[in-house]
């Protein structure tokens, strides 16, 4: 619960003060399109499924930890049933890539 408290407390402090995800790589960019469609049907195999595939891709560094870290980050509150969290948080990190280019 602590670790929840934490999390929405972050957010929070970052909405204030303007800040967004960093530019992230394609993949991660993908994955956090999948894991929308995820949250917005509330399917956790699929969660499951992609949970599994970000730790393998961060295991074998092909995606950076700090990106698979932020999916991961969301994976966790969709699973604890934040799935409009989630879903917001999915498509923050990928307007945050749209405004950078």
């Amino acid at each position: 619960m602590k670790e929840c408290e934490f999390r929405l407390t972050l957010c929070l402090l970052l909405f204030l003060i303007g800040c967004g995800y960093p530019q992230v790589g394609p993949a991660t960019y993908e994955y956090a399109k999948a894991l929308y469609a995820v949250c917005n049907q509330q399917d956790l195999v699929r969660l499951k499924n992609c949970r599994q595939d970000i730790e393998q891709l961060k295991q074998t560094q092909e995606i950076a930890d700090r990106e698979a870290n932020y999916l991961l980050a969301i994976i966790r509150d969709a699973e604890q049933g934040a799935w409009t969290q989630s879903m917001e948080e999915c498509r923050k990190l990928m307007e945050d890539q749209i405004i950078r280019k």
